[in-house]
């Protein structure tokens, strides 16, 4: 069994005013948009302890294991709910994922054992959770998770060819031909959903929910 302990704060995301936004690589929440206000889809801010970046969205959290694993966790930082019945679900489709090219490899379903406080309230609880090998994500996705735009620039472009606007488009468009196939099932191909692993220097689709 996994445990995490601690302390976890959770991140709003930020409203933009900049009017030139590159459509086909960002994704809106048609929910603000109806209310006037332009919101970046993708995943999410949480930080544990004070400096641990815990990616998450509406089924789970991503923690950190080691240098090359983590575990998804299934419980919502959102609505507080542990997301159980979705784990078998989404280890099948991990697999598929990665059988495909598009996912990191799903090592196995374990338990996660939760003693924290989510923005000051308590959790004590057991979940599934998929222990995965672990995408290693650009210090870009740090202003990226409260909703600012994605800086492609972060990194250098030599050593990373792939770290740009043009090719994550490629990417999802590809893994959308595969779904448009039924090749895979539907998933979500917002930025958030594909990210990119400065260690295998590629894109990875990392939800498979």
């Amino acid at each position: 069994m996994i445990k995490i302990n601690g302390n976890i704060i959770t991140y709003d995301r930020t409203i933009l005013t900049d009017p030139d936004i590159d459509i086909n690589v960002y994704d809106f929440s048609q929910g603000d948009l109806r209310r006037g206000v332009r919101k970046i889809k993708g995943l999410l801010r949480a930080v544990l302890n004070g400096d641990m970046f815990m990616p998450f969205g509406v089924n789970g959290f991503y923690y950190t294991l080691t240098e090359n694993t983590g575990v998804k966790v299934f419980y919502s930082l959102g609505s507080r709910r542990a997301r159980s019945t979705g784990a078998k679900r989404e280890w099948k489709r991990c697999n598929l994922f990665y059988k495909k090219g598009f996912a990191v490899k799903p090592i196995k379903l374990e338990e996660v054992k939760l003693n924290v406080t989510v923005d000051g309230k308590k959790v004590g609880i057991i979940v599934p959770g998929i222990v995965t090998k672990r995408v290693d994500l650009p210090q870009a996705m740090w202003d990226f998770s409260i909703g600012k735009l994605y800086n492609f620039g972060c990194l250098d472009q030599t050593e990373h060819p792939l770290h740009n606007a043009d090719d994550f488009v490629e990417f999802r468009a590809i893994l959308q031909k595969h779904i448009d196939k039924k090749k895979v099932p539907k998933v979500g191909t917002k930025l958030g959903d594909i990210v990119y692993c400065k260690k295998k220097k590629r894109w990875y689709l990392v939800d498979c929910g």
